[in-house]
């Protein structure tokens, strides 16, 4: 038996010196070549550093080399980040390559609509009711199955009608798009908007606000009782049909309009339980001010006592479900406004870009950031589809969440620069994911000897 790296010693000497992120980042790396992206930013690595760092942790710019430098990417991409202000000088790049990066995509997912000249468009902009605050508007289009296609950046003041209009004169000479599906925020549901389109006899598919829902009437009043037990059986024999394993819908028509009333349970769960947490942490916010103004030896300014409870409900959204008033020592709360209820029977599409907060001021480095998140979006997108089609219901987050908790772990004796690398046993909810998206490969010896070379022993 060879002794050849043969170490005797005391386990307890054995230290674990160093944790690398590897397979989430590894999985969206993967992604990241499918798409051929390492070939349109060959000599940038910093683009997938910023896209893949978008997905996972978002960090200031300024940040992204230290948060690399814990990452398996700069292995993967053979490159060593060595420069801070190295990134600012590739987001010029970047929007140097928006529209070869726009035809590349346009190449890679015209599959998806071929014959049809069919395209979703959806407008993202900022709408934050902050006057103060500069903003931009941001026209996204994206295919019917989500993939990226063409993202425009205008000034912050441009007017909804405008975004529509342009954009469309845009695609149509640009991609020769004839037919168009329309889906937006419902926020630029406005009387100008729906009049454009229809003029251009296009489709569009809004979400609606939770007042126009109950206005309209589709929404049985007991629906909440529906949500319990066998919520699915419950569900279908109200006429509802199911879409996927998480999703149910039931069409209503009226005055000439479609409408679909949708129910998203895996969604529904995750607002049910942020929810909870956020009504546990305002119960224990009032309950410490009560004691606090039990105890206190001077009198409070109740306006001012008003105003920070009022701030602290906000904070978690709990300020229109407490109904509570000031006694002469404490806060009471006499009861909470409704029971556990469905949040929204409808949504609209929510899209993986985290836009905010961005620290740029230079118009080169805003549009390549937006790009940055676009690409995010793509990568996400693709894990998404891939989730679906392998049947798996776990969401993207919680996906990347189980593929985080496998780092390349490097592992030595106390006071001594020897060390090995190896990756943390690979469980079976992960090896069964990465059996499903057919990602097997990425915790195969092959692969991890590419990447696990940073050893003394």
């Amino acid at each position: 038996m060879s002794l050849e790296n043969t170490f005797v010693g005391q386990l307890s000497d054995v230290v674990a010196k160093e944790h690398y992120r590897f397979l989430d980042v590894a999985v969206l790396d993967h992604i990241w070549q499918q798409f051929a992206l390492d070939n349109i930013f060959s000599n940038l690595p910093y683009a997938e550093a910023m896209t893949v760092n978008r997905c996972l942790e978002p960090k200031s710019k300024i940040n992204i080399r230290k948060w690399t430098d814990k990452t398996v990417l700069p292995r993967l991409q053979k490159y060593e980040y060595n420069d801070d202000y190295a990134v600012y000088r590739a987001l010029d790049a970047i929007a140097d390559r928006e529209n070869e990066l726009q035809e590349h995509l346009y190449q890679i997912t015209s599959s998806y609509f071929e014959g049809t000249k069919c395209i979703l468009a959806s407008y993202g902009y900022s709408r934050d009711h902050r006057p103060d605050r500069q903003q931009i508007v941001i026209a996204l289009v994206v295919t019917p199955d989500g993939y990226p296609l063409y993202w425009q950046i205008m000034p912050g003041n441009t007017k909804d009608v405008t975004t529509v209009e342009n954009l469309l004169t845009v695609l149509q000479k640009r991609f020769g798009i004839e037919q168009c599906l329309l889906v937006f925020d419902r926020d630029m549901v406005s009387g100008d908007n729906l009049k454009a389109i229809a003029e251009k006899k296009f489709t569009y598919v809004s979400a609606l606000d939770k007042d126009e829902i109950s206005g309209l009437g589709f929404l049985e009043p007991e629906f909440p009782s529906f949500l319990a037990g066998n919520w699915k059986e419950t569900l279908l024999a109200h006429g509802f049909e199911v879409y996927d394993p998480n999703l149910l819908y039931r069409e209503h028509f009226h005055k000439n309009m479609r409408y679909l009333l949708a129910f998203n349970r895996s969604l529904y769960q995750d607002q049910q339980k942020n929810r909870k947490e956020r009504l546990e942490k305002a119960k224990k916010f009032i309950n410490a001010y009560n004691k606090e103004l039990g105890e206190a030896q001077k009198s409070r300014n109740q306006k001012t006592t008003e105003r920070k409870i009022e701030t602290h409900l906000k904070k978690w959204n709990m300020h229109k479900v407490f109904s509570w008033n000031l006694e002469p020592a404490v806060i009471t709360v006499p009861t909470t406004k409704g029971n556990e209820r469905v949040e929204e029977a409808f949504r609209e599409i929510k899209s993986f870009l985290r836009l905010r907060p961005f620290h740029l001021t230079r118009e080169k480095r805003v549009k390549a950031h937006v790009t940055i998140c676009v690409m995010g979006y793509l990568l996400l997108n693709a894990l998404e589809e891939k989730l679906y089609q392998s049947n798996q219901l776990q969401s993207v987050p919680s996906v990347l969440e189980i593929f985080r908790q496998c780092q390349i772990n490097r592992i030595g004796f106390k006071k001594s620069d020897i060390f090995v690398e190896s990756i943390t046993e690979v469980t079976d909810e992960q090896a069964e994911l990465l059996k499903s998206l057919s990602l097997r490969q990425l915790v195969e010896k092959k692969y991890l000897s590419k990447i696990l070379e940073y050893s003394t022993m």
